[in-house]
């Protein structure tokens, strides 16, 4: 009996099987792994969908039980203290009317548009020397502020007319700095305030802004609300709009 075939031959019939499968166990995971991947990734793609499906049919639901006027009155007096923008000249007219009303002479009113301060407004701050009158003109602004600098002439009690007037002014002004110079030959005072005055900038739309929950007004919101809408409206002025590039706009020439 030749032991060497037989047992090369039993060898062969149990190692070639065994092979196979070993390959087959192999090869079958890297190729379940992608497509297990994908399934997961689509579920959760669906879930996460889902999820907004039913974030827009709560805010649906929200929406059609608001009252339309109610809202648009609502916006209406937030436009009217905070508007969308900065309304210049508006704001100008109402606050000159506002100074000669109080008896004050308007002699320059400055406008400072920008967004953010220059890099001397950093260095400046930084110096122990400058005043704190130089700092308060060179602070960095906020991107939704828009300061006034106001050159006015005129007593004590019309300035103090004026100031109380601005604090309940329909259109928020906060008083930043105000100084006053005297002179010996006139019981008028040569007047310097600076106005800081916020508007609200275009919204933008970023992201999946539909499906983010709906804002809520609290009981202090609507406290606000109702305290400023009691405030005087002095920028409610319409303003005549010229065609541009004409050399004389009040006389349209």
């Amino acid at each position: 009996m030749n032991f060497t075939k037989f047992n090369l031959a039993s060898l062969k019939t149990f190692v070639v099987p065994t092979l196979i499968l070993i390959t087959i166990l192999l090869i079958v995971p890297f190729a379940f792994v992608p497509l297990l991947n994908n399934v997961k990734e689509t579920n959760k793609k669906l879930q996460s969908e889902q999820e907004r499906l039913d974030s827009l049919a709560n805010k649906l639901k929200i929406l059609n039980a608001l009252d339309e006027s109610d809202i648009n009155d609502k916006l209406a007096k937030t436009e009217q203290v905070l508007p969308v923008g900065k309304s210049l000249a508006s704001l100008v007219v109402g606050i000159q009317n506002l100074a000669v009303g109080n008896k004050l002479s308007v002699e320059s009113i400055t406008l400072n548009p920008g967004s953010v301060a220059t890099d001397s407004a950093t260095t400046t701050n930084d110096n122990s020397g400058a005043s704190a009158s130089d700092n308060s003109r060179v602070r960095e602004q906020s991107n939704n502020i828009l300061v006034l600098e106001l050159s006015l002439r005129g007593t004590v009690s019309s300035v103090q007319k004026f100031l109380s007037q601005i604090q309940t002014a329909k259109r928020l002004m906060f008083t930043n700095e105000v100084s006053l110079d005297s002179s010996e030959e006139s019981r008028n005072y040569a007047i310097k305030l600076f106005l800081d005055t916020p508007f609200k900038p275009v919204a933008k739309s970023e992201g999946d802004f539909v499906s983010q929950p709906l804002p809520v007004l609290s009981e202090k919101d609507l406290e606000t609300l109702n305290l400023v809408d009691r405030f005087i409206n002095v920028t409610n002025i319409k303003i005549t709009e010229v065609q541009t590039g004409v050399k004389d706009p009040f006389s349209g020439n």
